[in-house]
C-alpha cells in the first residue's frame, strides 16, 4: 500500500461516513436539517428551472427530476466511497479468473455490483477481511434501496395532502380560522414538510396547488380578512416551516415579506 493509496482509503472512509450520515438523516430523520442532499436538490431545482420552459408538462417533471438527482448523488456518491475504500489494498478485489489486482474501475464495478445486489461481477474479494468489508457494502445497498423506496412514498404522499389542504382551503374561500380542522391539517402538513422537505419541489400546472405559492397566498388572504386570531395562528404554525426563519418582532406586513421570500426560492 502506497501513501497515495491510503490518502484515498482515508478519504473514501470520511466520504462514506458522511454520504450515510446524510442519507439517514434525509430518510429517517423526520426534522429538516442543512444536508448535503439538500443542497444537491437545491441545484438540481436550480438547473432545471432556468432551462425547461415554464409548461404544465415541464412541471409535472420537475419533481421527480429533483428527487432523481438526489437519489444520484447517494448512489454514486456511496459507490466511489466504498470503490476509495478498497483502494486500502492492492488486493482488495482481485480478477476471478487469473486472482490478479483489479483495476480501479473493476473495483468500482464490483463495489456496483454488491450495492444493486445484481451479482455476476468479474471480481472478487482478496481475502477474508476483505470478503467481511463486501458483506458491508452489500448491506449498505440494501438500506439504501428499502429507506429510498419509503423516503419516494413519505414525499409523494405528503405532496398530495399538501394539495388536499389547499383544496380545501380554496373550498372554505380561503376563510382560514382556527376553530376548525383546516388548522389541525396545516399543523400536520408542517410538520410532515419538514421530515420530507423535498416535497416542496413538486410543482404543479394547477397555480392553486403550488404548495410554497399555496401556502404564502392563504396567509395573505387572511390577513386581508384581518381576522386576528387566525393570522396569529397560521404565523404560529406556518413559522414551521423548512428553511423558513422569520422574526417574532416583524408586524404582519414582514411576516408576508419573509413568507414571499420564502415561496420565491421554491417558484418555477
Amino acid at each position: 500500500m502506497t501513501l497515495a493509496d491510503a490518502i484515498l482509503g482515508v478519504m473514501g472512509v470520511v466520504l462514506l461516513v458522511g454520504i450515510v450520515a446524510d442519507f439517514l438523516l434525509t430518510t429517517i430523520g423526520a426534522s429538516y436539517h442543512a444536508l448535503l442532499s439538500h443542497h444537491v436538490a437545491n441545484y438540481t431545482w436550480r438547473i432545471f428551472t432556468a432551462i425547461l420552459p415554464d409548461r404544465p408538462g415541464a412541471r409535472v417533471y420537475i419533481g421527480p427530476i429533483v428527487m432523481t438527482g438526489v437519489a444520484a448523488f447517494w448512489i454514486f456518491g456511496t459507490s466511489l466511497a466504498w470503490a476509495m475504500v478498497f483502494q486500502f489494498d492492492d488486493r482488495a478485489i482481485v480478477r476471478m479468473e487469473t486472482g490478479a489486482p483489479a483495476s480501479w474501475w473493476m473495483d468500482l464495478a464490483y463495489i456496483g455490483h454488491l450495492l444493486s445486489t445484481l451479482g455476476g461481477s468479474l471480481g472478487k474479494p482478496g481475502d477474508i477481511g476483505w470478503s467481511l468489508a463486501a458483506v458491508l457494502v452489500a448491506v449498505n445497498g440494501m438500506v439504501i434501496l428499502t429507506l429510498s423506496v419509503s423516503f419516494v412514498l413519505n414525499t409523494t404522499q405528503t405532496v398530495a395532502e399538501a394539495r388536499a389542504f389547499l383544496a380545501t382551503s380554496e373550498a372554505l374561500e380561503d376563510r382560514f380560522t382556527p376553530h376548525h380542522g383546516i388548522a389541525a391539517q396545516l399543523a400536520n402538513l408542517v410538520a410532515n414538510l419538514n421530515a420530507v422537505p423535498l416535497a416542496l419541489y413538486y410543482s404543479s400546472p394547477n397555480e392553486s396547488r403550488r404548495v410554497p405559492g399555496g401556502l404564502t397566498a392563504l396567509f395573505e388572504k387572511t390577513l386581508k380578512n384581518g381576522d386576528a386570531a387566525a393570522i396569529r395562528v397560521l404565523r404560529r404554525l406556518l413559522a414551521g416551516l423548512p428553511r423558513f426563519d422569520p422574526k417574532e418582532s416583524e408586524d404582519d406586513a414582514g411576516y408576508l415579506k419573509d413568507l414571499r421570500r420564502w415561496s420565491k426560492a421554491y417558484e418555477f
